[in-house]
């Protein structure tokens, strides 16, 4: 959708997209560092699965990133590795909790509840409730040594990003004519 109407054209589609999904991007790498021991690039996968889910449940791109930072806050204090993410957030998020989903019972959250808190379109403010003191404990221990250096790593990735960027554009025009001389002949 754009401007309240509905885009049918696929590459428009994903071309509205983009400006939503740099801004939740952002808002990770920035929330990435009130978190201890990830950075933005280990959350990116996390935010897929919240993100994909996000139609589902009814929440924006900005809200599935602050979601992914919670749901991530949440998983390291627990000591829950985000290898572990995928089958701890899709349990919460599509209400298929079972014994596997440590985060879930961490929480006390059943199945019947993820419903319920669907059809009433109030499963974001439940769990950004759940899981706000993960993100306070996180926040807080982000001034750890551990916090620390995954901050400093995550300041030199958005650094390497940054200064990458301006060479990616003509890079990607000079593919595109390769391309193109090698399609034509």
């Amino acid at each position: 959708f754009k401007d309240g109407v509905k885009i049918g054209d696929p590459t428009a589609a994903i071309q509205a997209l983009e400006g939503p999904v740099n801004e939740a991007i952002a808002k990770i790498r920035k929330g990435s560092l009130e978190l201890v021991g990830v950075t933005s690039k280990d959350l990116v996968e996390a935010f897929q699965i919240v993100a994909g889910k996000s139609g589902e449940i009814g929440i924006s791109l900005d809200q599935a990133a602050d979601l992914t930072l919670s749901f991530s806050a949440a998983l390291g204090t627990l000591g829950i590795p985000l290898v572990q993410a995928r089958q701890e957030i899709q349990s919460i998020l599509t209400g298929t909790i079972d014994q596997n989903s440590v985060l879930a019972q961490s929480l006390g959250i059943k199945n019947e509840e993820i419903r319920q808190l669907k059809s009433q379109g109030k499963l974001y403010e439940a769990l950004t409730t759940k899981l706000s003191a993960f993100r306070a404990g996180n926040k807080l221990s982000a001034q750890t040594i551990g916090g620390i250096t995954s901050n400093i790593q995550e300041l030199f990735d958005e650094i390497t990003r940054q200064a990458g960027q301006p060479l990616l554009k003509p890079l990607v025009e000079g593919l595109d004519e390769i391309f193109k001389f090698l399609n034509n002949n």
